[in-house]
């Protein structure tokens, strides 16, 4: 492809990052700094230093920072107060910002501001005026990078100061000031406050119906605002609802093609996946791609993101080979287009991380999203929401691996940055709670992970509403707690509610309201509703098959559950069948890996030959998976007390009598000591040693 300007193809062609797509796009950095450099209109002599004088759009991607820092260099040498030299590193820094630099941006929206402020100082009163409103656009802008940077504490006061200077300036319905509420809403958002910024989003609405009229492009951007704040509140049916109104509006009223329609598109089929409706979403999400591509090129910036959401909503449906396919093919684009350091090639990473982990794939989801959080440090340092969201999604990767230690030592660093960055009563810092909590009941620590949980979870009910996602996965951890304490009919009892509100409010299809179904039929086994159990994870798989597929872990974990269930009820031959498949297919999906699930399914396996009179093997496989959880997680873990308890009650079967007791006494003795009397793995034992005794 050869360069629009000088029309030669050697050297580096790259696209300009505006409208204009394909072989018009197409040119080379250093013709259209030239070309800029002897442009000018009288009315904005700055202007082709990034828009294009073609489509009249802003530039992006390499083009975009290559004319920012040329437009600086030729006016650096000028005094710090000069307007044009202001006006080049103001659009510098917004360069920087675009390439996911916020911290290098920050530094000079900062410059900018504090030069503002000094000339404002230094002047006459006669120009005061025009240079106080200098210094609220530059705020403006620095609080919108703090906002990125997901730091809105620090956002809010500069944009309270926008928001009530433009009131005095303008009136409360002038459309500048609803814009700078808009912005405030969305940190009033970013702080957690999801009420608050509703009810703004709500006044701005009503303000822009009635002085713009419904269709207006402020009235829709509002409205589309609003979506955002519902889909961050847990109202996705709300947010679904407004987003099909936008997009039909947009559709009328500027066209199928139009990259705000496509945005819309693109905002409604991330909606549709959270709700479940994948089908839907893939649909949106392939118009959304073929749309972008047809009016902005395959490889403009926006092309390769809305390819990104593609491959997430494949993923969605099990789709997991095009998915990753679409990724990394779209990964390779994104390190030519943008770099490999710009905040969405490095995303990627973290998709495919979902991509892997969904597939079972743990050590090639820890091997992207250690990359990941590697790239996004250096980035944007270690305490961006960002950078903490991909430790979280770290640790709970080293969970699935069954590497206890390393996923609480990455927890406890995302509770501590989240409070010292976001404060205590933050949504995302009460999470880290259940996070951490989560892990901690993985390695036994259940008491300790009740007294950190109670009380955020009260907190996060008041702050997001009880039906918040966010608050019936966290009311799910509470109950899994309870049943690590031995408090059993309290875990059914707070499993029913979850699931109760996720039926309510997902609907009966739904993975989460799948999962919660698991869980409570997990609780009931602790209780012996085994009859309850069986019918309840008997229906959760028939549904899980059929929806999700086969070879899903949440698919497994209930294959694995009802294989326990059927145990617990004395088919044995039946339940060996159903252990068998799901061990093999652990095995598959673990690809060498010793993860905790296989090891689980192995010693209920090993449970069920044993029961069958297969005392040999039994004996053998029991041991061999005892002998891996003791490396792996240690003698007092319990998974291996449990495996040990399994281990001993086959060792009587097969006539090893006396060792057989000796295990299970030491192995009693031991589930006391850390579980209670009132466990029900304790409580499993001590009926194992009384069988034992008697023979």
């Amino acid at each position: 492809m050869q360069c629009t300007i000088c029309l030669d193809d050697e050297g580096d062609v790259v696209q300009k990052g505006c409208c204009c797509r394909g072989e018009a796009g197409a040119v080379h950095v250093e013709c259209l700094i030239q070309l800029a450099s002897h442009s000018g209109t009288a009315d904005n002599h700055f202007a082709h230093w990034y828009t294009c004088e073609t489509c009249r759009q802003p530039f992006s991607c390499v083009a975009q920072l290559g004319l920012a820092k040329a437009w600086m260099s030729s006016v650096e040498h000028r005094a710090e107060t000069d307007s044009e030299r202001l006006g080049a590193l103001s659009n510098l820094a917004l360069s920087i910002d675009a390439q996911g630099d916020f911290k290098g941006a920050e530094v000079l929206h900062t410059q900018v501001l504090e030069t503002r402020q000094r000339i404002y100082d230094d002047s006459e009163t006669g120009g005061q005026e025009e240079q106080y409103f200098d210094i609220i656009a530059a705020m403006m802008l620095l609080a919108e990078n703090y906002t990125r940077q997901g730091l809105c504490a620090k956002a809010e006061p500069f944009q309270t100061l926008v928001v009530n200077y433009l009131k005095a300036q303008y009136g409360d319905e002038d459309s500048r000031t609803l814009e700078a509420l808009s912005a405030l809403a969305v940190i009033v958002s970013g702080l957690g406050n999801y009420a608050k910024a509703e009810a703004m989003h709500r006044n701005i609405i009503a303000v822009r119906e009635r002085t713009c009229g419904s269709d207006h492009a402020d009235t829709v951007s509002s409205l589309v605002s609003m979506g955002v704040v519902c889909t961050d509140a847990g109202k996705y049916a709300e947010a679904i609802e407004i987003e099909r109104r936008v997009l039909a509006i947009r559709t009328r009223v500027n066209g199928p093609d139009h990259p705000l329609t496509l945005l819309s598109a693109g905002n409604l089929a991330i909606s549709c996946g959270d709700m479940g409706s994948y089908d839907e979403a893939v649909e949106l999400h392939t118009s959304v791609v073929e749309g972008r591509a047809r009016i902005l090129g395959d490889r403009h910036p926006e092309t390769l993101n809305a390819r990104c959401s593609l491959a997430a909503a494949y993923n969605d449906l099990g789709h997991y080979d095009k998915a990753e396919s679409l990724y990394l093919e779209t990964f390779e684009a994104m390190k030519e287009v943008l770099g490999p350091e710009h905040q969405d090639t490095i995303s990627v990473y973290v998709h495919l991380g979902v991509v892997y982990s969904d597939q079972g794939r743990f050590a090639d989801a820890r091997r992207v999203e250690r990359l990941a959080l590697e790239c996004w440090t250096r980035a944007r340092g270690e305490d961006h929401p960002e950078t903490v969201s991909v430790m979280s999604n770290l640790a709970i990767t080293c969970d699935e691996l069954g590497l206890y230690a390393e996923a609480e030592d990455l927890q406890r660093k995302v509770y501590a940055q989240n409070k010292r960055v976001l404060g205590d009563t933050h949504p995302s810092t009460l999470l880290g709670i259940k996070n951490l909590c989560f892990t901690l009941v993985a390695r036994d620590k259940s008491k300790e992970a009740h007294g950190l949980l109670e009380e955020p979870a009260a907190m996060l009910n008041e702050l997001l509403g009880a039906d918040h996602p966010d608050c019936l996965e966290t009311q799910s951890m509470l109950a899994q707690i309870y049943g690590g304490l031995g408090l059993r009919d309290d875990a059914v009892a707070q499993q029913r509610r979850v699931l109760g509100r996720y039926m309510a409010t997902l609907g009966p299809s739904h993975p989460d309201t799948l999962r919660a179904s698991a869980l409570l039929a997990e609780s009931l086994v602790g209780t012996q509703s085994l009859k309850e159990a069986e019918e309840i994870v008997s229906h959760t798989l028939d549904v899980q098959r059929r929806e999700l597929g086969e070879s899903l872990p949440s698919t497994l974990f209930s294959q694995y559950l009802l294989g326990r269930v059927i145990l617990e009820l004395g088919r044995v031959d039946e339940a060996e069948e159903v252990l068998r498949g799901v061990y093999a297919a652990y095995e598959k999906m673990a690809g060498g890996q010793e993860l905790p699930y296989t090891l689980r399914a192995a010693a209920f396996l090993g449970d069920a030959r044993s029961q069958q009179g297969q005392h040999t093997e039994a004996v053998e496989f029991l041991r061999q998976t005892h002998k891996t959880q003791t490396r792996l997680y240690g003698t007092s873990h319990s998974d291996t007390l449990r495996t040990a308890s399994q281990l001993g009650s086959a060792l009587v079967r097969s006539g090893q009598v006396e060792d057989g007791t000796a295990l299970l006494e030491s192995t009693h003795s031991e589930q006391l000591r850390l579980l209670g009397p009132r466990h029900a793995e304790s409580e499993r034992t001590a009926k194992r040693l009384t069988i034992a005794r008697a023979s």
